[in-house]
């Protein structure tokens, strides 16, 4: 046993991550690194969010980066873009701008 640990030491981690990863994880970072991929922009997303909302109103859900229709794929692939950069950006701390003179403090 110890010899096979030997030959593979990141089987521990595997198992590890492998337990904790859902189904719905790896399709959401699936979409995420399919958005990189094509190249989708914020200013994208923003010209295009009204019809991800349209079409979680008229399917009552989220259209699907790995669909065979081209229009919902698009889609899919802007709003995965869109939860990746929300994400991010609650990740990040806040940068506190240092007093300016005249602020309050």
């Amino acid at each position: 046993m110890d010899m096979v640990l030997k030959m593979n030491p990141f089987q521990k981690a595997y198992e590890v991550i492998s337990k904790s990863l859902t189904a719905d994880l790896l399709k959401e970072v699936q979409g995420y690194v399919q958005a990189n991929k094509a190249n989708i922009t914020e200013d994208e997303i923003n010209a295009n969010w009204h019809l991800v909302e349209k079409w979680i109103e008229d399917y009552g859900i989220a259209p699907n980066h790995q669909s065979s229709d081209p229009n919902e794929k698009r889609l899919g692939l802007i709003a995965a873009k869109a939860i990746a950069i929300f994400q991010k950006a609650q990740s990040e701390p806040i940068a506190e701008s240092e007093p300016q003179e005249g602020d309050l403090i």
